[in-house]
């Protein structure tokens, strides 16, 4: 019996090409073969998308460009569909469902340009989970790696990876009592923490 409900390859065809051959994007397995993203300025980015790590050991490594300081938001977003999985023979169907998404539980790093020091990371959910950083950087390059945690299962996790890039405003925030009412005309002082981020402070 023939299925004609299918047109093109599906999930687990993509899944299987790759852990057999890799992502388009191998190797990148270390910063020194990292994809390139590309040079970002302001309200920019990018998505990485039909992309996979294939075991707990494989790792992807991506590098960007800021030019000006910049507030970073790299999310990464397992990718996957429920669909039966085992042998088919004859009149004996014993498949089972099989959802890809519980197998693997990424993980995403901001490090230097070459990898060796990490600047933020995100572990916290569990496996099927986005898993995304926002950090402020500077003007620079840096890299991204990409994992796929503890491994509960023998697939891949197929992954899409957003990099957006946002104005880093100045933030200023009290680090003293702030008073709880204040009379008309009265003036009242406090101290507050200043952090300029991507502007420039002008004083007096």
């Amino acid at each position: 019996c023939i299925n004609l409900n299918f047109a093109g390859p599906q999930s687990d065809d993509f899944l299987s090409a790759q852990r057999h051959y890799g992502d388009p994007n191998e190797p990148n397995n270390s910063a020194g073969q990292a994809t390139g993203l590309g040079t970002f300025g302001i309200d920019s980015g990018t998505t990485v998308e039909t992309v996979s790590v294939d075991d707990d050991t494989d790792v992807d490594f991506y590098s960007f460009t800021l030019n000006q300081t910049s507030e970073v938001t790299v999310t990464l977003r397992p990718q996957g569909f429920l669909y039966q999985a085992g042998p088919q023979t004859g009149g004996s169907n014993e498949q089972q469902p099989y959802n890809p998404l519980l197998f693997l539980d990424p993980a995403v790093q901001v490090l230097n340009a070459n990898g060796t020091s990490l600047i933020a990371s995100a572990d916290a959910n569990p496996a099927g989970g986005d898993e995304t950083i926002s950090v402020s950087l500077d003007a620079g390059t840096y890299t991204i790696r990409a994992s796929g945690g503890s491994p509960t299962g023998d697939q891949i996790i197929a992954y899409e990876l957003d990099l957006d890039v946002d104005f880093d405003a100045l933030s200023i925030s009290a680090v003293s009592a702030l008073p709880q009412q204040v009379d008309p005309g009265e003036t009242v002082s406090f101290d507050v923490d200043v952090s300029p981020d991507g502007e420039n402070l002008v004083g007096s």
